[in-house]
């Protein structure tokens, strides 16, 4: 089961649900992703806009609710509750930099996916988006 696709659900996830997402392992998850795994641009957008349609999700042109700052204020509790829970308790009042990171990200792909642009990128972990 490719990593891409994990993301791709769980992004979609983000996108559909809005600020009624309680799963915050999702947001966890992605973000160890995003630091540990390096992702071509390619793969990662072929696995979000096939796991999009299959859902019947639109790709978002603008911001994604799930990652905006108003979510943040009102998941802080639910989020530190997850990673004491989880055993990360050193992210304990970190949702807003791991949003903050999830946003580097994913809303590059997003985008470029949404306006139909294909770019030959990787994402290399602890760097962000390079050329391939």
């Amino acid at each position: 089961y490719p990593i891409e696709s994990a993301i791709a659900e769980k992004l979609q996830a983000m996108v559909a649900l809005g600020d009624a997402n309680s799963r915050m392992k999702d947001f966890y998850d992605v973000w160890i992703y995003s630091k540990h795994v390096d992702f071509s641009r390619a793969a990662l957008c072929k696995a979000i806009d096939a796991t999009f349609r299959n859902r019947g999700t639109p790709i978002p042109i603008e911001e994604v609710e799930a990652l905006t700052p108003g979510f943040v204020d009102r998941h802080r509790v639910q989020w530190n509750a997850f990673v004491r829970k989880a055993g990360a308790s050193e992210l304990v009042d970190a949702f807003d930099r791991i949003i903050d990171d999830l946003k580097i990200f994913a809303m590059p792909v997003l985008r470029s996916l949404a306006a139909g642009e294909r770019y030959s990128q990787k994402w290399r972990a602890g760097q962000g988006w390079v050329a391939d």
